[in-house]
């Protein structure tokens, strides 16, 4: 019979009235003859923890004292689970449960159960910020944390069908029905391995058993008189102390009152000077701090006010440089009204039949038309801000132009004059066009479509392959979706939480309404640009907006970033639009920190390496959604335009936000 079949294990957790308990049963069992193996004298020094759970799991007989830390240990319940798989657990485990171990009650059960997915998801949201190269050991915890949550209801709904006794009633028993059921194991063990000299040495020790519960109740008797006459003197003394004690206090009390009486005058004035003094010294004290924080409050405001106007005056200079560059363009291209209202005056006025004055006619109407489309194109060009960056050479697509007109059954009208007008084209959107929502006044940038460069070769290993990516022409918000604008959706759900990382009151306080909104998960997102009239963008219409057509290493460059570029590394959200420094070529702010940003698209860390090529929208499922951008507590490498990120569709915190887009 190999060792592990012919000791009796206990499998604890250390401390307290555990520890208490084990000590009494290991001493108890082994004045009965029973060998008890324990890691602190079994486990030497150095000795593999993992070998001697696994000999444990592996034990004939186990006793397993269960406690509220036990249930929560990983190690413990490693050992549990260990027995568990081991087979026969019934008839191999020996428990005791303590009071604190709450697997008598369902809602209790179902709380163990909730831990250990916890952990395993805490876990697991820490294993991916590291490489997988470095998760070496790292992994076969988190299998046996998959192990202990999957086994946790089954073993403690059959712990708790166990009549296992009370501590209590153990200690009264002296551990008798634990060490019978110990024996009647052993013997069952020793019956299906043993022969006739394992028989002669089971009849010894059950003699040596009965012999030592002789003389353990001879000593029971002898302790038990003997703590009768203890308490019998006690409470005689007892009842002497409190006859004296309550004579001692009547005293005491006829003098504290007759002391009270004549103390009180002087006491109530002492105390109403005091009151007075307090008073006026806290009233004087709170109009100090409320003046301080007033303040503070107007200087905070005044500065947020000023980064503000700093911030618009630097996009409205840089928007105002570009509408005069297509003004001036729009100048040059487009002949004056006047020039053409005299060009068709000078054509020379002849007679002509009635059809051919139709005919002039006709053409009068072509040509003040096209004079008006012209003078419409320069209005919207002035409105939209034109397109600074489209070559002279791109065709018109939308140019007007006159029809040609067939006269029959007339005669022919010899050539005139009349000098020929070039239609021109009606202006289309590009960068710096601009856009104003209805429904929460998120001021929306115009990207064109085109081919971009996508992914990084120096990044991550999800960012990998870099490469071309053309996308249609799409729409996306300048900032973060602020509080502001999120209260106004009646119908949205409200964040999970109203506070931020340093500020208690923060969605729903008007000094935080040009925040970012946070602590909304995917979902909420997604409903939010729904009701907007707008989407969730792509991952590829993220990348684009924020990094432009040349594939930049951030927003506003390859150079790393800093402080007065955006918000990360810091302790909190800050205003949207803070750091115009850092707009992308799209003039999109934020792209780069004060939160995570949600995409409509699944994560998967391998989709570049077979991802379409034009329009791509991410895989088809997977387990988690795409965050973009970094955000105030990441590092510079987070901030990366194509830095990538994944998270569950249904977590929300205090560093994830998002924007929407919108197709033309």
């Amino acid at each position: 019979m190999a060792e592990y079949e012919q000791a009796v294990f206990i499998s604890y957790a250390w401390g307290g009235e555990r520890e208490d308990i084990v000590n009494e049963i290991d001493e108890t069992l082994q004045q009965r003859g029973i060998r008890i193996v324990r890691d602190k004298r079994a486990l030497g020094y150095r000795g593999s923890i993992k070998e001697f759970m696994e000999r444990i799991g592996r034990g004939s007989c186990i006793i397993v004292v269960i406690s509220d830390k036990y249930l929560r240990s990983p190690n413990c319940m490693f050992e549990l689970v260990e027995i568990a798989e081991n087979k026969q657990f019934h008839d191999r485990i020996f428990p005791v449960v303590l009071s604190d171990a709450n697997i008598y009650d369902p809602l209790k059960r179902i709380e163990y159960i909730k831990f250990w997915e916890g952990k395993r998801k805490e876990l697991a949201k820490a294993m991916k910020t590291l490489d997988p190269a470095n998760l070496h050991g790292i992994r076969e915890e988190m299998d046996d944390y998959d192990r202990i949550r999957d086994k946790i209801s089954g073993l403690t709904s059959i712990l708790k069908d166990m009549n296992t006794l009370t501590p209590d009633m153990h200690r009264d028993s002296e551990f008798s029905n634990l060490y019978d059921a110990i024996i009647e194991r052993l013997g069952e063990s020793t019956e299906e391995s043993a022969d006739g000299s394992d028989r002669v040495a089971a009849q010894k020790a059950e003699e040596a058993r009965a012999e030592a519960e002789r003389k353990a109740k001879e000593e029971a008797d002898r302790i038990a008189r003997a703590e009768a006459n203890r308490l019998a003197a006690r409470k005689a003394e007892e009842e002497r102390l409190a006859i004296a004690k309550a004579e001692e206090e009547r005293k005491a009390k006829e003098d504290r009152e007759a002391k009270a009486e004549a103390d009180n005058l002087a006491a109530q004035k002492v105390e109403e000077e005091r009151v007075a003094s307090a008073k006026a010294d806290r009233e004087a004290k709170e109009e100090t701090d409320r003046i301080a924080v007033h303040k503070a409050e107007a200087d905070r405001k005044a500065k947020a006010e000023a980064d503000r106007l700093a911030g618009k005056k630097a996009v409205d200079e840089r928007l105002a440089q570009q509408k005069a560059e297509e003004e001036r363009k729009a100048k040059e291209k487009v002949i004056p009204v006047a020039s053409k209202v005299a060009l068709v005056s000078v054509a020379p006025v002849q007679k002509k039949p009635a059809s051919k004055g139709l005919i002039y006619g006709i053409g009068a109407v072509v040509v003040l038309a096209v004079i008006g489309i012209a003078v419409v194109g320069i209005g919207f060009s002035m409105l939209t801000g034109g397109n600074k960056n489209t070559p002279a050479s791109t065709p018109t697509t939308n140019a007007f132009v006159a029809p040609a007109i067939e006269a029959t059954k007339t005669p022919a009208i010899a050539p005139t004059n009349t000098p020929t007008i070039t239609p021109t084209a009606v202006p289309t959107l590009g960068i710096g066009s601009l856009m104003i929502s209805e429904k929460d006044g998120m001021t929306l940038l115009y990207v064109p479509a085109g081919e971009f460069t996508m992914g990084s070769n120096d990044g991550d290993s999800d960012e990998k392959p870099i490469h071309k990516v053309n996308l249609d022409a799409f729409w996306i918000d300048q900032t973060e979706v602020t509080n502001a604008m999120y209260a106004k959706c009646g119908t949205c759900k409200e964040p999970t939480s109203t506070s931020s990382s340093t500020h208690p009151s923060y969605y729903g306080n008007p000094d935080f309404d040009n925040y970012p909104v946070i602590n909304v998960d995917w979902n909420m997102a997604k409903y939010y640009c729904e009701w907007a009239g707008r989407r969730l963008p792509t991952e590829a219409e993220w990348e684009k907006a924020a990094r432009g057509a040349e594939g930049n290493r951030y927003p506003w460059g390859n150079n790393v970033g800093n402080k007065n570029l955006s918000n990360y590394a810091g302790a909190d959200t800050t205003e949207v639009g803070k750091y115009p420094n850092g707009a992308s070529p799209y003039v999109a702010l934020d792209m780069a920190g004060n939160v995570w940003e949600w995409v409509n698209d699944w994560y998967s860390d391998t989709y570049y390496q077979g991802s379409p090529s034009s329009n791509p929208s991410g895989p088809d499922s997977g387990q988690y959604r795409v965050l973009r951008g970094g955000s105030w507590v990441g590092y510079d490498g987070n901030v990366r335009s194509a830095s990538r990120n994944g998270g569950d569709p249904a977590n929300s915190n205090d560093n994830i936000g998002f924007r929407c887009s919108r197709s033309p």
